[in-house]
């Protein structure tokens, strides 16, 4: 299940850093990747990588710059408010 898991995060953050996306398609991504609905205040810039995706909840008026990665293996809980800068790496304690 987890191979299968993480298999399926590749294919969508592969989509996500494919190339320029409208805003409304990121938020449709991360909704695949997280299965979670994501908030239209929410902002992604690619690159974004995660190693499951279903771990990750998003709060609103998040704002994640370019080469961002969520080790989301034990989750990750982003909450209402956050920014987040470009190349940081978050993972569970």
């Amino acid at each position: 299940m987890r191979r299968r898991t993480s298999q399926e995060a590749l294919r969508i953050t592969g989509e996500l850093d494919g190339g320029h996306r409208e805003p409304a398609r990121v938020r449709e991504l991360l909704t695949q990747l997280t299965g979670k609905p994501i908030d239209e205040s929410v902002t992604v810039f690619p690159l974004f990588h995660a190693d499951l995706g279903k771990n990750i909840t998003l709060g609103t008026r998040v704002f994640i710059i370019s080469g961002c990665t969520l080790q989301d293996q034990g989750g990750v809980v982003i909450g209402d408010d956050c920014l987040i800068g470009g190349t940081a790496r978050c993972w569970p304690r």
